[in-house]
């Protein structure tokens, strides 16, 4: 089952729930519109407020190229583009881990995003050169944040040798690659652009 699979049945489960708790009754009174969630996130790149579009943008995640030295550590900003009414995400962050040693996730500005282990992300057994990553906003009402604006920061340490290039890849692999949007008063799957974070160590 997919992650947006997932929030689909919490929905349903939700639905099912209020119509047992009111006797199957329903009422426009307990009717709301939903409403669009923003973070709190570092200054955008751009001055125009995040907008609806009647044909969803690519969803974009990437971030950008770093120089660092050797045996620094250092925090790659994870960024986001296009990023409407956005209600799950899951996708794999891979890279050399002969090359960068991973250490921490930090500064999360999702709601409902934890950086600890075993919650949003992962290490699976024998995947070294991989974090896990999966998320759903659990009042299920879609965050919208604008161009550029990091979701959170994946850190590692460069032990790689002067003069070496690596790359953070945001994958659509080992785990699969999805982003869900809340669509009226449905959830689907959102086109999406896993990219990737040039690293360069002098």
């Amino acid at each position: 089952m997919t992650l947006l699979n997932t929030v689909k049945l919490i929905v349903v489960s939700f639905f099912l729930f209020g119509l047992l708790a009111c006797g199957g009754e329903s009422s426009t009174a307990n009717k709301t519109d939903a409403k669009v969630v923003s973070t709190t996130t570092p200054t955008p790149k751009t001055t125009t407020s995040p907008t609806k579009s009647s044909t969803p943008k690519k969803v974009i995640i990437s971030g950008e190229d770093m120089t660092v030295k050797s045996g620094e550590e250092f925090c790659v900003d994870v960024q986001v583009t296009n990023f409407i009414d956005v209600v799950s995400m899951q996708y794999s962050t891979n890279f050399d881990n002969e090359i960068l040693e991973y250490v921490e996730v930090k500064n999360p500005s999702l709601k409902d995003l934890s950086t600890k282990l075993g919650v949003n992300f992962a290490r699976a057994p024998n995947e070294d050169n991989t974090l896990r990553f999966t998320w759903f906003v659990q009042d299920l009402q879609g965050i919208s944040l604008y161009d550029g604006s990091t979701i959170y920061q994946v850190c590692f340490k460069a032990n790689g040798k002067s003069g070496t290039q690596t790359e953070v890849d945001f994958a659509e692999k080992p785990m699969a690659g999805e982003v869900g949007i809340k669509s009226g008063n449905s959830f689907v799957p959102a086109q999406a652009e896993f990219g990737a974070v040039k690293i360069t160590i002098e």
